[in-house]
């Protein structure tokens, strides 16, 4: 019943709310069915439907995935979690493309929903390839958590990074 809020958490210890659209009608009535879906598109574009209303097509360049140096999201893939939910483990995959570099910095950290870090999964440098790494959420509670793989290109401003909101249910 809150309809699109758009919540930076490029810094995951201070959350911001940078956008939001309304989605509910004027009535209020207690009928709606709120806003159900959202995506996000690679291109900035948000989409939400309701049950009431229909689809919603936001276009916003408040965020985006990557900073420049040639980084682009198309070179990198976090992959969604899965299981989503899970209990009390899950697995994370991600891509690296072939660089310049014979390496990168790549961090993978954990963080709660209000912006804790939980725990870091990978802080080393990595070659171009396919990587899976496992989530232990045994001794957490039930909630809300974000993951974040940061890419940072050394002796260059820039990189990527991009997060992702996974559920442990218990």
């Amino acid at each position: 019943t809150s309809g699109i809020r758009i919540i930076d958490i490029s810094n995951p210890a201070v959350p911001v709310e940078v956008a939001w659209y309304d989605t509910r009608p004027q009535d209020n009535s207690n009928n709606y069915g709120g806003c159900w879906g959202v995506y996000k598109f690679p291109s900035g574009k948000i989409i939400g439907s309701d049950i009431s209303n229909g689809l919603f097509v936001i276009k916003t360049t408040i965020f985006t995935n990557v900073s420049s140096n040639n980084l682009t999201a198309e070179n990198f893939y976090l992959g969604q979690n899965y299981p989503n939910p899970f209990n009390p483990g899950t697995v994370i995959n991600y891509e690296l493309p072939s660089y310049e570099q014979a390496a990168i910095n790549v961090i993978l950290k954990v963080y709660d929903a209000l912006g804790k870090e939980i725990s870091t999964l990978v802080n080393d440098k990595q070659t171009s390839g396919k990587y899976s790494v496992k989530f232990d959420g045994n001794n957490l509670p039930s909630g809300i958590y974000f993951y974040k793989l940061q890419i940072n290109t050394a002796g260059k401003s820039g990189g990527f990074s991009q997060v992702r909101k996974m559920t442990l249910l218990r």
